[in-house]
């Protein structure tokens, strides 16, 4: 399968610089899911996802409404740092996702491609499901949404 297109012009790829894009790419692991399957869960985590093909059902744990239903192009896994225990369930017969190991993000991370996760986080769970209290966090995680200051106020 080939990743180049995703690598120059999707975020967090285009965010990347040549040689980090070149290692995204050598460490993509492709794999399928048939419908059912659990591809992920905070319980265990250590992955980042990818969408290719399919539809992928986020949800809660023990509970069968859905918080999204994913398809190709979206992303889940550790770096979104949902809250509360999630799966991501395949939800088509054949989902085709690509695998990184979180840590590799985490090491080629940059306030923008932080920003992007946060946004992304955004779209599943709402931002005050639990407030961030920012003096206990590490400097990993995104910053505030635009028109905020580092403690949450509008700015001035």
């Amino acid at each position: 399968m080939n990743l180049q297109p995703y690598l120059c012009k999707e975020p967090p790829f285009c965010l990347l610089n040549p040689e980090q894009r070149i290692q995204v790419l050598n460490q993509a692991q492709i794999r399928r899911y048939t419908v059912g399957e659990r591809i992920w869960s905070t319980v265990r985590p250590k992955n980042q996802f990818l969408i290719i093909s399919g539809k992928v059902r986020l949800i809660a744990d023990g509970k069968s409404k859905s918080l999204a239903i994913l398809t190709t192009g979206d992303w889940f896994g550790d770096l979104l740092r949902l809250y509360g225990q999630f799966q991501a369930v395949a939800s088509s017969d054949d989902v085709v996702v690509v695998c990184w190991d979180a840590a590799l993000w985490t090491g080629i991370s940059s306030e923008e491609i932080n920003g992007f996760w946060f946004q992304e986080r955004s779209r599943y769970q709402p931002q005050d499901a639990n407030p961030i209290n920012l003096e206990e966090t590490s400097s990993s995680i995104p910053q505030p949404m635009l028109g905020e200051n580092r403690n949450g106020q509008p700015r001035q």
